[in-house]
């Protein structure tokens, strides 16, 4: 039975799972039986379009999304936490923005709002407190800028430049309301990965769907910065020894990631990580890239067990 309010993501995120997901959770359904799990975790949640897809199809008892991205988090938590107040602050920088006359002027004014996004002095803080003022930019920068990214330098600053858009709307009320229905029964977690266990139970039907950043498949398509930290091979291979201890728990799991065939056939990567768990090929189109050109139908792999 489908739950009452139905939700999507409020930013555009890349790797999002929008067009996958049918394909994607028609494998997951060969192996688990989604209806009798109990408690769904997602660490690398991301835009959510898995997280709000399942939340819509399935009564969870439980759900938990988590991310190390705390601008990301501090925009769930807005949303979880007074969505009103969240949009009051949108509204003021959409509006500002589609008064103005030419993209010059809005040009100028996305390069002020990042200005001063980036000179924000209390990050430590969004840790502990909502600051709405601060998600509304996030989310006003993530619907102008270029292309939807998302994208930070060495220093955490984020450097995506403007998306010239002559006219933007930058959140849908509705969905907002609805994100924050699905959000009352989620906990909602800054942190990486590793903090799975954390949130897992002795006899509780668990499952946990990895999203993490796509190993780069060239090295043109190395976008992977998300967070400063970035994600490298070493934290692919240790992603798949965690999956290898929740199997040893009983705990269902699936893995999304690129596929190296895609550019090397001969390069085994993840079929060796994962070589013990069920694995799939299944095709897709980049949904995010710098080149309309480069949107090719390329295969992404799927891990389950």
């Amino acid at each position: 039975m489908n739950n009452p309010y139905e939700a999507g993501p409020f930013v555009k995120w890349a790797g999002g799972k929008s067009r996958l997901i049918d394909s994607i959770l028609h494998k997951i359904s060969n192996h688990i039986n989604l209806d009798e799990m109990e408690h769904y975790i997602e660490p690398f949640v991301g835009g959510g379009a898995m997280f709000f897809y399942l939340a819509y199809h399935y009564n969870f008892t439980k759900m938990t999304i988590i991310d190390i991205n705390l601008e990301l988090i501090n925009s769930y938590r807005s949303i979880k936490e007074d969505p009103i107040h969240l949009i009051r602050h949108l509204d003021i920088l959409q509006d500002k923005y589609n008064s103005l006359h030419t993209l010059e002027e809005k040009e100028l004014l996305y390069y002020n709002i990042r200005q001063v996004y980036n000179n924000y002095q209390d990050k430590n803080e969004l840790k502990e407190k909502v600051d709405f003022e601060r998600a509304a930019q996030f989310i006003f920068l993530n619907k102008s800028c270029f292309n939807g990214l998302y994208r930070v330098n060495r220093k955490g600053e984020y450097n995506v430049p403007f998306g010239k858009k002559e006219r933007i709307n930058i959140y849908n009320q509705r969905n907002i309301l609805n994100v924050n229905e699905v959000l009352k029964r989620t906990t909602i977690i800054h942190g990486d990965y590793t903090q799975t266990f954390d949130h897992i139970q002795e006899q509780e039907n668990t499952f946990v769907y990895f999203d993490p950043p796509y190993r780069p498949i060239t090295s043109s398509s190395a976008f992977t910065a998300y967070a400063e930290s970035g994600f490298n091979d070493d934290d692919q291979s240790n992603l798949a020894n965690l999956c290898k201890e929740l199997h040893l728990r009983d705990v269902h799991f699936a893995v999304s990631n690129s596929d190296p065939h895609n550019s090397d056939p001969t390069d085994m990567f993840f079929d060796n990580l994962y070589e013990e768990f069920n694995i799939y090929r299944i095709r897709a189109n980049r949904q995010i890239a710098a080149d309309s050109r480069s949107r090719s139908a390329i295969s992404e792999i799927l891990v389950v067990k």
